[in-house]
């Protein structure tokens, strides 16, 4: 908001502090406006403001319109059920012209940015139209994207890279044919399946498939009907399951037989985004009970399991029982779920997430070593919901002994910033300054070496640690600051800064990351609700480095950081927090 210089700011459906967030002063003025400084506009989401009087209580749209204008709203997202009452509440002295001509005021002055008044020939908007070539443009920073999203997350035995050049593949699964279900959420549901490159269609194609059997892949998922098979010269396509739901088991059988076969086995699956087929029926108060097996995942349904459709894992096994070949799992999601089986089962583990238009080129390119895949999980991977709260609408998850990275004591399958690569890497770090005053912004140099045969990227990331000093490793600048210092307090791990690197195979790289005072400092309880203190703490403050968290497995050094004194942040002089190439 502030850094960023946002101009307009959305508030959300739910309440904080029992105050619904559109009618909010305290967050719409007090700290919006009055602590960041921010001067655009402020929009509900979709109809939250008219939920006021639907979910919240209010007695009327009247009162809705006043509450939302003294506080700080400007705009209503969704329709007109609340702002058509705005006459009346000044009628009624709730609240006055004055609000209203400041909401309009912040409006236009965003439309005037936008030169919403200006002659249509000088606005540079305009000269913008969707055609082939945009298409084209957006397709190449769509493969961009993709690839660099991808996670490798197991890679037993240098399963992959594959060797596309020999040997017979079987792709499984009703992923690899779909379209759509490539893109997530917030697609526009007619969106034009030949623009979009299925996981099928791109593996065909790279192995130099015939047109019939790419015109069978990209033929293969029509509406709510899926083939159950297509056999191609190098590679074959069996479903396994009709759907993604996987309810039946009837397509096993078939699927085994041809993985008996197969050289290499590539298993598709995951969950969807289904804005216009069964998943919108989930979207109730009281959704049927199939849903919860459904693999659905979408705004209005809240998945109350970690488990992907039951039959999914089932497929897997008996995959894994019936080739000796390569099983090579590719997933296809947006929230994470639990893995039970298929961590063993699976050869390899590829996450493309939902990888959009470019996906299948994207997923090939990563199988095949084309692209040296470097991405990290951005959340968690529970083992089960036993891991998780059992009443999870009323838990916190960021409080001492919660369930986010930065608090859960257990084992997770796959752990926050996890992401493996075709190559590997060791770390010589060093602070620049291993004293530093409160308000002085820590500076870690890191010297990382590509050990391995590949050029490759590498994501360099910086976590506070808390550790009991008798499992506290040894700093790599054990001996070069004020031991004596207690330790500072704060979550068990901590993401402070991160950067992702090239670096060429067998040769080192520098880079210097800056970790400003705000990034670990404490939110320490204030004299109230808004009025936390963010506190940079006196002590020792112990730092990992390396390419993931302490203690997972990924290569890295610990350091030590002596803070001088305490002190706010608000007493410090804003810095800059880029990291700087030297």
């Amino acid at each position: 908001v502030v850094e960023g210089e946002a101009e307009q700011i959305m508030c959300s459906y739910n309440a904080v502090n029992g105050q619904p967030a559109c009618a909010n002063s305290d967050l719409l003025a007090g700290i919006l406006r009055e602590q960041w400084g921010f001067q655009g506009a402020v929009v509900s989401d979709f109809d939250a403001w008219a939920n006021m009087v639907s979910f919240f209580h209010m007695a009327n749209y009247t009162i809705a319109a006043a509450s939302g204008l003294n506080s700080g709203l400007d705009q209503e997202g969704g329709g007109v059920t609340v702002v058509q009452h705005i006459r009346e509440a000044i009628m009624e002295g709730r609240t006055t012209p004055a609000k209203l001509g400041l909401a309009f005021k912040r409006l236009f002055r965003t439309r005037i940015r936008l030169g919403m008044f200006d002659p249509p020939s000088e606005v540079p908007l305009n000269y913008i139209h969707l055609d082939r070539s945009m298409l084209e443009r957006h397709r190449e920073l769509s493969l961009v994207v993709a690839r660099k999203s991808a996670c490798l997350y197991k890679n037993s035995g240098e399963a992959l890279p594959l060797n596309l050049d020999r040997g017979r593949f079987l792709v499984v699964g009703p992923h690899a044919v779909m379209a759509q279900e490539l893109l997530g959420s917030y697609i526009e549901p007619g969106a034009d399946p030949s623009n979009i490159d299925r996981i099928l269609t791109a593996l065909g194609r790279r192995l130099g498939e015939t047109d019939g059997f790419l015109s069978a892949a990209d033929s293969c998922s029509q509406g709510n009907s899926l083939c159950s098979s297509i056999e191609g010269t190098r590679v074959d396509f069996e479903a396994g399951c009709h759907d993604i739901a996987c309810r039946s088991t009837e397509l096993f059988e078939a699927a085994a037989a041809s993985a008996s076969n197969a050289d290499i086995t590539i298993v598709v699956l995951g969950l969807r985004y289904d804005a216009i087929g069964d998943c919108m029926n989930c979207s109730v108060g009281s959704p049927p009970s199939w849903c919860i097996s459904s693999g659905c995942e979408f705004e209005g349904f809240d998945r109350i399991t970690t488990d992907l459709p039951p039959n999914q894992y089932a497929l897997v096994r008996s995959l894994r029982r019936a080739t000796k070949g390569k099983l090579i799992g590719v997933l296809i999601h947006g929230g994470t779920f639990a893995m039970h089986n298929l961590w063993d089962d699976f050869d390899a583990i590829v996450d493309m997430w939902y990888p959009g238009l470019a996906g299948g080129t994207a997923l090939v390119d990563v199988l095949s070593g084309v692209y040296n895949p470097a991405g990290r999980t951005a959340a968690t991977w529970y083992r089960s919901d036993d891991d998780l709260p059992r009443n999870r609408s009323n838990v916190s998850w960021y409080a001492e002994g919660g369930w986010s990275y930065r608090f859960f004591t257990g084992i997770p399958q796959i752990p926050f910033g996890h992401g493996l690569s075709y190559t590997a890497f060791s770390y010589d770090v060093k602070a620049l300054r291993a004293v530093v005053d409160p308000c002085e912004t820590i500076r870690v140099q890191i010297t990382l070496h590509n050990i391995g045969d590949w050029d490759g990227d590498e994501v360099v990331q910086i976590y506070k640690v808390r550790l009991p000093e008798s499992e506290s490793p040894r700093h790599s600048n054990e001996h070069d600051h004020e031991d004596h210092l207690p330790d500072v307090e704060g979550p068990r791990h901590q993401l402070l800064a991160f950067r992702r690197i090239h670096v060429e195979r067998r040769s080192p790289s520098v880079v210097v990351l800056n970790v400003p005072p705000e990034q670990h400092a404490e939110v320490q309880p204030g004299p109230g609700a808004y009025k936390a203190q963010h506190l940079v703490r006196k002590g020792c403050l112990r730092l990992f480095v390396g390419g993931g968290q302490p203690g997972t497995g990924a290569p890295g050094q610990f350091l030590k950081i002596a803070v001088r004194d305490s002190c706010q942040v608000s007493q410090c002089r804003r810095g800059s927090s880029n990291e700087v190439m030297v």
